[in-house]
């Protein structure tokens, strides 16, 4: 749909259609204003496949991490779900339900601009298996590999855990100067061409304090929709069924700690919005959700959080460390099992 919409140049019709207003083409970009707003670059659409979206004033897609994309809009304005919403789309467009509708190959490339580059996943794929290989030629050095994530295992990241997810080390040369820890993330189910559990995206983090000076931590797939999957959902599902509970954090490195210390029943949103397709997959599993956010988000974001939640779910409580156990920017995984533990003791259940 999103290809369709690309190709036939209706971002204006799209907008218009959903009463935004002061709508202006500036080429690679589409901004307006929310129905609602008077910023009239409170909405930014970039002129791709993907239709990246972006609003820094709603907390969408804050950090460029392509996050969100024009069916985003389309719910957040209209408040339907993803079905009625590919349904808005297709009404605006005129496209019947029996058409034929382009595919969108991902790519690893500029959400802004990907015309000079035939990157798909399979390449990425290609690019894993690389770093795999290079992984293995250092097996037999493991002082370098524990040198490159001596701190993950200090915090109390096993080697289970990143044997479990498949997590590898890439190196440039037999050091580890810009080295990159590889986190693959899975599809949480069978959704949008791939399977479950099939490899959708990474997650690079470097290691070298002067990259990352430079460049930031992490480097995420461009065009990778996180607000469409949960990191850590395909790996644990299985146990998180019979516990009857899911604690949602925020990054992967919580996710990897508690599974550590034995803990199966946790997952990553890649941030704190929840979105209402990430709502939908964690109604899936019909069991408690536990929103469980770093230290620093404040408690009236956690409750919308859980409003969102309320939606889809039948049961949503928080974490709330009313007792300061944690430091500021902290994950309630960060603490330990044992101060973990009371943390999740003490959770609040959440009544509209």
């Amino acid at each position: 749909m999103k290809a369709f919409i690309y190709q036939n140049d209706l971002i204006f019709d799209v907008l218009e259609s959903l009463s935004c207003h002061d709508i202006v083409d500036h080429g690679d970009k589409v901004t307006a204003a929310f129905p609602d707003g008077d910023n009239n670059n409170g909405i930014t659409i970039f002129k791709n496949a993907y239709l990246p979206y972006h609003s820094f004033t709603r907390d969408q897609s804050k950090n460029n991490d392509c996050t969100a994309d024009i069916i985003d809009l389309v719910r957040q304005i209209t408040r339907l779900n993803y079905k009625d919403s590919m349904q808005f789309l297709k009404a605006v467009c005129n496209v019947s339900d029996g058409s034929k509708l382009p595919t969108i190959a991902i790519d690893n490339e500029s959400h802004v601009d990907n015309t000079d580059t035939d990157r798909t996943q399979e390449r990425h794929n290609q690019e894993y298996l690389t770093a795999l290989k290079r992984e293995r030629a250092l097996y037999n050095s493991p002082d370098l590999w524990d040198c490159a994530i001596k701190k993950w295992y200090d915090e109390g990241i096993s080697h289970d855990a990143v044997k479990a997810f498949g997590i590898k080390l890439e190196c440039e040369s037999q050091t580890t100067m810009n080295s990159k820890i590889w986190i693959p993330i899975r599809a949480s189910i069978e959704q949008d061409g791939f399977d479950a559990g099939e490899i959708v995206a990474f997650n690079r983090r470097r290691t070298d304090e002067s990259a990352i000076a430079m460049f930031g931590k992490y480097q995420l797939t461009p065009h990778y929709q996180k607000s469409n999957n949960i990191f850590g959902y395909y790996e644990n599902v299985k146990n998180i069924l019979p516990a009857d509970m899911c604690v949602v954090f925020e990054g992967e490195k919580s996710v990897l700690k508690r599974y550590s210390v034995g803990d199966r029943t946790c997952v990553a949103i890649q941030g704190h919005s929840i979105s209402e397709k990430q709502a939908e997959l964690l109604s899936y599993l019909d069991a408690e959700i536990v929103i469980a956010f770093d230290s620093d988000v404040p408690l009236d974001v956690v409750i919308f959080e859980c409003e969102k939640l309320q939606r889809y779910c039948k049961r949503v409580s928080y974490i709330f460390d009313s007792d300061g156990i944690l430091p500021e920017k902290t994950s309630p995984a960060d603490v330990g099992d044992e101060l973990y533990k009371q943390l999740l003791d003490n959770r609040v259940r959440f009544c509209a």
